[in-house]
């Protein structure tokens, strides 16, 4: 079973998302705050990090990423309203998430983002061995 550790300020958001990801299959622990992020980065060894974008144009979500992913290698899928803006505050910032999706009440694309992650963190991990 894949853990996720899911990263969003809004708590009935993180909670709905949170359920459906159990539903799927998924160890899913979720954070709505920065300190709480970092925890549980260090207590769950999460397999892939799901953080949302925030309000479109911020970049504290960002700035989170690059934070969390200086102290670990696990990829982050950017979950964001705003494509266009964030694909700009991600080349500005330099970082670069594993993957984005358009945040959606459907998690369809959502699911097949974090299988698809999975599977190349998997492929890379048998070529480091």
């Amino acid at each position: 079973m894949s853990t996720l550790l899911l990263i969003n300020p809004d708590s009935v958001q993180a909670w709905l998302y949170q359920q459906e990801l159990r539903e799927s299959g998924y160890s899913v622990h979720a954070a709505t705050t920065e300190s709480q992020a970092f925890s549980l980065l260090k207590a769950v060894n999460p397999d892939v990090i799901i953080l949302d974008s925030g309000p479109p144009g911020s970049q504290a979500a960002h700035e989170l990423a690059k934070r969390l992913c200086k102290i670990s290698a696990v990829p982050v899928i950017l979950s964001t309203s705003t494509m266009t803006i964030d694909t700009q505050v991600c080349r500005r910032s330099g970082w670069r998430p594993a993957a984005s999706v358009l945040k959606s009440s459907d998690l369809g694309e959502l699911m097949s983002t974090i299988a698809r992650v999975l599977s190349n963190e998997k492929h890379a991990e048998g070529i480091r061995s």
